[in-house]
């Protein structure tokens, strides 16, 4: 149970410190974009370890998977030693381009609405996520009968389309911006959950299972986006809050889906989450307003020549 913690707190460790990095040495244009590819490492790392571990303990046993992870990981440890020369010179780089480009995150009041709006955001995505999460199994085998084969494809359309959602949204919302985006994908992953109430027929689920998929990851590079450029230099700890926010988020999530399900209200557990992702939306459409109205602000003052007397 010791390793098993410690191991739990150094994985959760990893997930903030790479969206730091990736989110700090490309310029400001780029960095949904830089934020998905990294997300998309861990999405893959979860869609190909869960059957990977079980394969191998059944193969070699579970206490030689044990040792074969422990090697990858000090080998993975060696790599980012080696590349600890370039870091420093990325990030300075990406601080450089975003001067170039004029780039600046939001100053006091501002910033700090769209942190907790966007932070907020994670802890409804996190707790609309888990609760259905938690009980998608019974829930679909009771609402379209799949068991055994059928019922482990229907999962893994969730799985495929979120690692197709996690690496192509970040382009998207570097396009558009990212509270435009994360208000967006809200109000979609919403209608996603809210149809599972409606449908049971495996083909139409497994198609709304791919659209909640590719909505539910795709808004992590937004949001970890917004953090990043409006954290300034407490960005390592508000992505560490972040993240223990969706953790908690989870937890609060699968808790009143329990209650749900002890009340024996299995069948209503989309209609909940539909609800909590309606509240991402709204929350993410509070950084939206309040960033437009910044950058609105910032393009006025840019207009007004230097020396121009303030009426």
């Amino acid at each position: 149970m010791i390793a098993r913690v410690i191991q739990a707190v150094a994985v959760a460790g990893v997930v903030p410190m790479c969206t730091v990095h990736a989110g700090s040495i490309v310029a400001g244009a780029h960095r949904s974009r830089a934020l998905s590819i990294s997300f998309t490492g861990m999405v893959l790392s979860s869609l190909l370890g869960a059957p990977l571990g079980n394969l191998l303990a059944e193969t070699i046993g579970a206490r030689a998977t044990f040792l074969l992870c422990a090697a990858v990981a000090v080998i993975v440890a060696a790599v980012i030693v080696a590349l600890r020369p370039w870091q420093a010179e990325l990030r300075s780089d990406g601080e450089a381009a975003r001067g170039r480009e004029g780039v600046a995150a939001a100053v006091g009041v501002s910033a700090l609405v769209v942190l907790v709006a966007t932070l907020a955001t994670a802890l409804l995505e996190g707790a609309a996520t888990g609760g259905l999460n938690t009980f998608i199994t019974p829930f679909l085998a009771q609402s379209t009968g799949a068991t055994g084969a059928l019922l482990s494809g229907l999962l893994l359309c969730y799985g495929l389309a979120g690692l197709a959602g996690n690496g192509v949204f970040g382009v998207v919302a570097d396009r558009i911006g990212p509270a435009r985006a994360l208000t967006g994908l809200g109000v979609a992953a919403a209608v996603c959950v809210a149809g599972l109430a409606y449908v049971s027929h495996p083909v139409g689920v497994a198609a709304i299972l791919l659209a909640w998929g590719f909505c539910s990851w795709a808004i992590n590079p937004p949001l970890q986006a917004l953090i990043v450029s409006h954290a300034g230099r407490h960005v390592n700890v508000v992505v560490g809050i972040n993240s223990s926010l969706i953790y908690t988020g989870t937890s609060l999530g699968a808790a009143v889906a329990s209650a749900r399900v002890d009340a024996g209200g299995l069948a209503s557990l989309p209609l909940v989450a539909a609800a909590l992702f309606l509240g991402c939306a709204a929350t993410a459409s509070v950084a939206w307003v309040v960033t437009s109205r910044t950058a609105r602000a910032t393009v006025a003052d840019a207009a007004v020549p230097a020396g121009t007397p303030v009426p």
